[in-house]
């Protein structure tokens, strides 16, 4: 007599519980990843590239804050969603990360490539702060409306950051800076999109329920519990 062992379905169950403990995570543990993530390649930057640490420590010090704050957020949050009162507190504080580094010089490294590289990584994520800050107020609203906010948004805060170099001893205002802003803007704002129909059509399929078009957030939809009641 043939023994059969199943093994798929013990690697789908896996699979699922993976995935449904990501659908279930607080968006605001991903924003404290983004941050480390950034504080990280801050301090990567500074030895590789011979950064003085006078330079570079008050933004690696706002990227810390931003990552301790979001972990705690994330830690208290019970509705799994960034609400709109506090939706724009990692979009400011990353403002700030990059209105700190415009306001240095930085003499004296050593960069074996163009510093406009940069300008894609810094606005790239900026454009993830501006889809989670616009997103609490636009919904699931057209896709065209959402990423030409994100992008003139950004752009406009890239141009006001070039207006500001301007009046920096040892920096200066180049237009062609607000085009890698706008390339990173465009790019980070396209995965934001790609990420949350791929985040919609996991909830939607491991869920196995509606789920709710508004927030920042993946939640159950409220007014399940009222439907079945009825």
């Amino acid at each position: 007599m043939e023994r059969t062992i199943e093994i798929m379905p013990v690697k789908a169950s896996h699979a699922s519980f993976m995935f449904r403990a990501l659908i279930e995570m607080s968006p605001w543990f991903w924003v404290s990843a983004i941050y480390g993530a950034q504080t990280l390649g801050a301090i990567a930057v500074t030895f590789c590239f011979k950064v003085k640490a006078q330079d570079i420590l008050l933004p690696i010090v706002l990227l810390g804050c931003g990552t301790v704050a979001a972990a705690f957020l994330g830690y208290r949050d019970r509705r799994k969603a960034m609400t709109p009162s506090l939706c724009w507190g990692p979009l400011v504080l990353y403002v700030l990360f990059i209105f700190s580094l415009s306001h240095r010089t930085f003499s004296g490294a050593d960069l074996s490539f163009k510093a406009d590289y940069f300008h894609l990584v810094e606005f790239f994520t900026l454009a993830l702060f501006l889809s989670c800050f616009w997103q609490a107020f636009l919904g699931h609203g057209k896709s065209f409306i959402f990423f030409s906010c994100v992008v003139v948004s950004g752009a406009l805060f890239g141009l006001a950051d070039e207006f500001h170099q301007a009046y920096i001893p040892g920096r200066d205002a180049n237009p062609l800076d607000i085009l890698w802003d706008v390339v990173g803007l465009s790019i980070g704002c396209g995965a934001y999109l790609l990420a949350r129909r791929f985040y919609e059509a996991m909830a939607a399929r491991i869920l196995g329920r509606p789920i709710e078009e508004s927030g920042t957030g993946i939640r159950e939809e409220a007014a399940e519990g009222s439907s079945e009641s009825g």
